[in-house]
């Protein structure tokens, strides 16, 4: 009877460290799948700004070019 209980302890402490090895892998996978979805996040966001900052520094140019063409 004794042998049978430590047997049952040993199997779910066996058990218990598999069910946290898994949960680690699984955590670990999702955290790298989340930190590619923010690099991919902040890769878009510097591409959007920058063509934003071409669009503003092109606005004056277009501003003159179209004051230009009214004064002719």
């Amino acid at each position: 009877m004794r042998d049978d209980m430590q047997e049952r302890l040993d199997q779910g402490r066996q058990n218990y460290a598999d069910g946290i090895q898994v949960l680690m892998k699984d955590t670990s996978r999702e955290l790298g799948l989340l930190r590619d979805r923010i690099v991919t996040l902040e890769v878009t966001m510097r591409f959007k700004a920058g063509l934003w900052g071409a669009v503003a520094a092109m606005i004056p140019t277009a501003v003159a070019i179209m004051l230009e063409l009214i004064h002719k």
